[in-house]
């Protein structure tokens, strides 16, 4: 256990139930997979402390949890009413297990109906997840939405179209990857049948970028914002290509974004 999930977890043992919920906005939480020792019972640890963290906005939840370990966290996360939040979808809406159906992915629930933010975690077709497709497109706030795989046209077309306030579609590429599969990804942007510029491809150092957790901390999320801005106002070359925004990145000291390419516009 790490220090601050240690003192996460003290202070909902000792500290009164409303300072939680007065103090606590934003939660990461990685907890790695259900086989390593000790698991369920920190996993019990934890989804006790969620519940009394009822005004959290911003929510991190990693990969790697079962159904069961899945449904508890769901649970746990009720009373929230989330604006931002990276998660691996896939693994909450297989939720089979005893007791009652959980309330899965619901669009419109109050946790999840208030999201401006989603960034999916997941490396699948959406195409062949409905529900997933379908909890994305019934969000009725949803400005910024980021995606690790890449999607047919027609899934795209669904996401542009049903998304109604949707700004920014970022497809965000780990910067562990390799050369080849940064260009795969951009062969696939080049070869769509449309044009919209709200379509970034970006790249991402880690994972706790998923979520803007600090306005004054660089994330792709800014990057890909200036970038669309950039782009609006005429400054970005229209050929299709690498834009490596070197100033940025100089200014804001990071090396989380060393590379942005996107889209052309008509």
């Amino acid at each position: 256990m790490d220090a601050p999930q240690a003192a996460f977890l003290n202070a909902a043992a000792s500290k009164p139930a409303s300072f939680l919920a007065r103090g606590v906005r934003m939660v990461d939480i990685d907890l790695h997979a259900p086989g390593k020792p000790g698991f369920w019972d920190l996993l019990d640890e934890v989804c006790s402390a969620l519940r009394l963290c009822t005004r959290v906005t911003h929510l991190s939840l990693g990969r790697g949890l079962d159904p069961i370990a899945a449904q508890k966290i769901l649970a746990s996360i009720s009373a929230m009413c989330l604006k931002q939040m990276g998660a691996f979808l896939q693994q909450l809406t297989c939720i089979p297990g005893p007791g009652p159906a959980a309330p899965g992915l619901d669009s419109h629930s109050s946790v999840f109906c208030h999201l401006t933010l989603l960034e999916v975690g997941d490396h699948i077709a959406l195409e062949e997840h409905p529900q997933i497709l379908a909890f994305i497109c019934n969000l009725p706030l949803l400005t910024h939405l980021g995606l690790n795989s890449t999607l047919s046209g027609g899934t795209l077309r669904t996401l542009l179209d049903s998304c109604h306030r949707l700004q920014l579609l970022v497809f965000t590429l780990s910067s562990t990857m390799r050369e080849e599969d940064v260009d795969t990804s951009i062969e696939w942007a080049a070869a769509l049948p449309f044009r919209d510029p709200r379509i970034v491809v970006s790249v991402w150092r880690d994972w706790s970028e998923c979520v803007d957790w600090d306005p004054r901390e660089p994330t792709y999320w800014k990057a890909a914002e200036l970038f669309v801005e950039q782009k609006k106002l005429g400054r970005i070359s229209r050929k299709l290509g690498d834009v490596c925004l070197r100033k940025l990145t100089r200014l804001q000291k990071t090396a989380a974004i060393f590379m942005i390419r996107a889209l052309k516009t008509p």
